[in-house]
């Protein structure tokens, strides 16, 4: 008995040894998500704090040039499933796990170097308005990218909806390569492309309704090709 007492000691520890999955846990200490971090952002909330969120991988695989769409060898794309943690600025309090879903739950690219392309980044309120966290994901060797917005509130990250003109309510949008951003008005442009003759490049322009948690779509401006 005291045989397998001591082999099942034996066994037990060397299985600690092995390589095994990190599972998300629902809070971190900030010192630790910082480590563990692909990615932080400071952000500013509807409440006007500020806030850290970390970007944190589990799984994550580093692509190299098995990535097709690489425009460069420089390029250092990771993919993983990534949770965000977030924390306020000069607090102490330990990293919250955020509820929100990224791209369905997906395998997430994360380049940090192009973030337009794959990736996060933060687009910068003006006028009073809360940042915005962008994640955007590739989809077609065509120049084909989908957003997905967050921002902060109520001491919360949660996802910014689209609302069409006719009232449909999307997740997320089809964009060009160009970074969305912030206008010197308040508003919020989401440079795009459309097929429709003429065809050419499209911002469509919205107003983010912070109550309804929305990116109310207000109009769309054309930017016509130039034609030799």
């Amino acid at each position: 008995m005291t045989f397998f007492k001591i082999f099942a000691a034996v066994l037990l520890s060397c299985c600690s040894l092995l390589p095994h999955a990190w599972a998300a846990p629902d809070y971190l200490p900030q010192r630790q998500a910082a480590e563990r971090a692909r990615e932080t952002f400071l952000m500013k909330g509807v409440d006007g704090g500020s806030y850290r969120v970390y970007v944190v991988g589990e799984g994550e695989e580093l692509l190299g040039k098995k990535y097709l769409w690489a425009k460069n060898d420089q390029e250092r794309n990771y993919k993983g499933n990534y949770s965000l943690y977030m924390a306020r600025l000069g607090s102490k309090e330990m990293a919250l796990r955020q509820p929100v879903e990224l791209y369905h739950n997906r395998p997430v690219i994360v380049n940090s170097v192009d973030p337009s392309w794959n990736g996060f980044y933060v687009a910068k309120g003006i006028k009073g308005q809360p940042d915005i966290l962008v994640l955007t994901q590739r989809e077609s060797g065509g120049g084909g990218f989908r957003a997905e917005t967050y921002f902060i509130r109520n001491g919360q990250l949660q996802q910014l909806w689209y609302l069409s003109p006719k009232g449909y309510i999307q997740k997320s949008k089809v964009i060009g390569f160009k970074k969305l951003r912030y206008r010197d008005d308040g508003t919020f442009a989401l440079p795009t492309w459309t097929n429709r003759k003429p065809g050419g490049k499209i911002i469509i322009i919205y107003r983010l309704d912070v109550s309804r948690m929305l990116l109310e779509q207000i109009r769309v401006e054309k930017v016509l090709p130039i034609r030799k």
